[in-house]
């Protein structure tokens, strides 16, 4: 938004996108004030805007095991609980 005309635009649910404040700036200066999904992909592809990239596959299978980890520590903190505190 801006304060000396009172301009606004605004998008929702814009995916992929890196800034999507970008094209939210874009949108002040059409007619509509808030674009969604399609409406506001369709925006940042024609301006083409940048796209934020895909991860590191290192990163992902990283992220995937602490995932794992975390749900074996949580059945085994849950296991210890519920035999210290059998009638909870």
């Amino acid at each position: 938004m801006e304060g000396i005309d009172l301009n606004a635009g605004s998008v929702i649910g814009l995916e992929g996108i890196r800034n999507p404040s970008m094209a939210a700036r874009i949108i002040m200066n059409l007619p509509h004030v808030i674009l969604t999904h399609k409406g506001a992909k369709s925006i940042a592809d024609a301006h083409k805007l940048a796209l934020i990239p895909e991860p590191d596959r290192k990163v992902v299978n990283k992220l995937k095991r602490i995932k794992r980890s975390e749900k074996v520590l949580s059945s085994c903190i849950t296991g210890i609980f519920r035999r210290l505190v059998p009638y909870v």
